[in-house]
């Protein structure tokens, strides 16, 4: 039998997963940050434009990259979650060769059994409270304490975390509200799956409701401030102010404001769709 050659050529991902900005390579080093399938790029923005200064291969598909900075740093750091539910805490650090290190401060697997979402995975930072919440199982909200994170430490440590039941099922987004005394999110959720509403008989409901953590106990305390919203596919939320509970919820073709004990706001524009279509 004649010998034969087998030659196969592999080009690296390009599809972009996930992406952040931030301050991660130093406090003066503005950063966009692309996840692509198994590896993440790091530029530094400049006058001139994007400059790649990082290239960083992973074990795993990205499917969540946020940067965030605790009240005892000086640079963010950045959380990453993988597909198979992997999770990681990163830091950037400048050697003496100008080469960018990238150091990993936490890391552990957050795989439960249960039921999973239809939705994709959902994160949400508090840096008042040094909190991350994900929702990655229906009917469960897994929280995340970082009270020991800080920029001087090197050593990697192991990432711990704990599961609270929520009663909500088909939860679309997940946002912390902002300097509430303690721990203080706020959730979209439908009570029926998207396909319901394919046929157009029946409006689009959508609902808010508001949570407080409270760490000790490790409970949710659900607050009275809830809403019923009825624009098409909400799929945003954007909290704003502070000490009060307020937000924007964008949906396909309109962005509505909702504030407790307040008149509600909808402003509908066809550029949204294009804009989400895109």
């Amino acid at each position: 039998m004649a010998a034969t050659n087998y030659v196969v050529t592999v080009q690296r991902p390009t599809l972009v997963t996930a992406l952040a900005t931030g301050y991660f390579t130093s406090p003066t080093e503005f950063n966009l940050i692309v996840a692509k399938n198994t590896h993440f790029e790091i530029y530094i923005i400049g006058s001139e434009g994007l400059k790649l200064v990082k290239d960083v291969c992973l074990y795993g598909r990205i499917n969540i990259l946020k940067c965030f900075r605790l009240s005892n740093m000086n640079e963010d750091v950045m959380f990453i979650l993988t597909e198979k539910n992997h999770g990681m805490i990163l830091d950037c650090r400048k050697a003496d060769n100008d080469q960018y290190e990238i150091l990993t401060k936490y890391h552990g697997l957050l795989k439960d059994t249960g039921r999973r979402s239809i939705r994709s995975p959902i994160c949400t930072i508090d840096t008042k409270h040094g909190l991350i919440l994900l929702r990655l199982l229906e009917g469960i909200i897994k929280v995340i304490y970082l009270k020991d994170l800080c920029s001087i430490e090197t050593s990697s440590k192991t990432l711990e975390a704990y599961n609270i039941k929520i009663d909500e099922q088909n939860i679309i987004d997940i946002q912390f509200l902002t300097d509430h005394q303690k721990p203080t999110f706020i959730i979209l959720h439908t009570r029926k799956p998207e396909w319901y509403y394919l046929s157009d008989t029946e409006p689009e409901e959508y609902f808010l409701h508001t949570y407080e953590i409270d760490l000790k106990e490790r409970v949710l305390s659900r607050l009275s401030w809830k809403e019923k919203i009825t624009i098409s596919e909400a799929s945003f939320l954007i909290p704003i102010g502070k000490y009060e509970f307020s937000c924007i919820v964008i949906g396909r073709n309109s962005i509505g404001i909702w504030k407790e004990n307040g008149q509600r706001l909808n402003v509908e524009s066809p550029l949204l769709e294009v804009m989400l279509d895109s």
